[in-house]
């Protein structure tokens, strides 16, 4: 909510957000000067206000309290200017430009959430056209090798290089479509590229980390919808290969490095060697839905137990190099110190990756937390949010896990909650009981290693 550090103003007087607290980013200033480019990042950041504004339409019904809705509905403003006055993505095209083929596609989808969140059916047309003419040619073109550019005015390949990951984005993106429209084409199009997904040679599908978890979670959907096909061998195959990203080990070979744990972050990127807050907390959130049909063993509950601790060392409040000396304590640095990375916090504190804070919010803490924040209650309902909320109730699965090595009596509160919530539990999500109590809090014996799961139904207030 910060003016000029986070906020700015156009001529006209409209105000935007910037990618970058105050613009700064010493890594991005030299790469760009480098090629003998300006650097400028004065300027709006469409793509922050549409992932900041996702989860904040969520976490706005739940927590009322400033300044959330402020925050929600000035990154709101933002961009129903920005898609006013064609200064988005999406804008007709009059010439040649290139555009990243994960960032457009993703992009998009976000602001397909946004749309149906917000009900916004002038948003979901524009949506629509743009997957209509634009998206779905480009995955015919290429054969649903999906380049890492292209020339959105011809749909075109542009330049060199592949992005093969996109695939998982777009199968996960072609369900939602297909939710909402009950069209067979975009059913169609998300067997499609989940099947070209899962049979790519296994080295050339890694590149932005997030991809394929949606890729994931796409198979785990369709596995649902078509239990007797083989998405459930696509789902293990893909949660296997968005592992191999993950950081199996922390980094000790620096006096920085020795201050943090990656344990449980993973790159960023197939090319960029470092973890960001971003792309971890998104990888989960995809995940995490997917353990309501396929439970996760004890060792992907440690990863996404590390990573819910972990990745507070992204916030210079919890990280001693920048504890105190930057005005801004709690949005994130793209970069943390990592041997193969660049120096940390270079890249700058990515006011964009902060929409990533308010999802791990709702992940970890809205919804369901324990007193003692040794356990983790992990919510596995990301992204059926909206469905709940239009049906007037929630019915939230939770993971509770005792990740420490001593027995606890651990107390458990879901705030959201009312005195007439019915809570359930069980060994596994099919074992939930039925109703078993009431109340907005809960008590769990837990030895070391125990997991249960927690069912929480109640009717969402005015």
């Amino acid at each position: 909510m910060t003016e000029g550090l986070c906020w700015r103003k156009t001529e006209g007087s409209h105000e935007f957000i910037l990618n970058y607290v105050d613009g700064y980013s010493p890594a991005w200033k030299e790469a760009i000067e480098a090629r003998g480019n300006r650097f400028d990042m004065i300027k709006p950041c469409f793509d922050a206000a549409i992932w900041i504004a996702h989860p904040l339409a969520v976490l706005s019904r739940v927590d009322r309290r400033d300044p959330i809705p402020r925050l929600y509905q000035r990154v709101c403003q933002m961009i129903d200017q920005a898609l006013r006055t064609n200064q988005t993505p999406f804008a007709p095209a009059a010439a040649d430009t290139v555009s990243g083929t994960w960032q457009h596609v993703y992009v998009l989808e976000q602001l397909f959430q946004l749309g149906r969140l917000r009900k916004n059916q002038s948003l979901l047309g524009c949506v629509i056209d743009e997957v209509n003419d634009v998206v779905i040619p480009l995955a015919k073109k290429t054969s649903y090798l999906f380049p890492l550019s292209f020339n959105r005015r011809t749909i075109e390949r542009a330049g060199a290089g592949d992005c093969h990951a996109v695939l998982g984005a777009y199968a996960n993106f072609m369900l939602d479509l297909h939710e909402m429209t009950a069209s067979e084409r975009y059913l169609e199009e998300a067997r499609n590229a989940s099947r070209m997904l899962h049979r790519l040679p296994v080295n050339t599908i890694h590149q932005e980390v997030f991809l394929l978890a949606m890729g994931t979670q796409a198979a785990y959907r369709l596995a649902v919808m078509h239990p007797l096909a083989n998405y459930e061998e696509v789902y293990h195959y893909l949660l296997a290969q968005t592992l191999r990203m993950l950081y199996w080990y922390a980094d000790r070979t620096t006096e920085q490095s020795r201050r943090i744990n990656t344990l449980g972050m993973f790159q960023a990127c197939a090319t960029i060697s470092y973890p960001a807050l971003f792309e971890n907390i998104e990888v989960l959130a995809r995940l995490c839905p997917t353990f309501k049909r396929f439970p996760p063993s004890l060792a992907l509950l440690r990863v996404v137990d590390h990573a819910r601790k972990n990745n507070f060392y992204f916030f210079p409040r919890c990280f001693d190099a920048g504890r105190g000396e930057l005005p801004l304590q709690y949005i994130p640095f793209e970069n943390i110190p990592i041997l193969e990375g660049p120096a940390p916090g270079s890249v700058g504190q990515e006011i964009y990756g902060s929409g990533w804070v308010f999802r791990a919010c709702l992940m970890w803490e809205t919804f369901g937390h324990a007193d003692d924040r040794d356990i983790m209650v992990l919510n596995l309902d990301a992204f059926e949010e909206r469905r709940q909320l239009e049906q007037g109730r929630f019915e939230l699965t939770f993971i509770v896990f005792n990740g420490t090595d001593k027995r606890q009596q651990a107390q458990l509160a879901f705030p959201w909650s009312s005195v007439a919530a019915m809570i359930a539990t069980g060994e596994s999500p099919d074992a939930i009981g039925v109703g078993e109590r009431c109340g907005q809090r809960l008590q769990l014996d837990l030895a070391p290693d125990a997991v249960v799961y927690v069912r929480v139904s109640d009717r969402i207030g005015p």
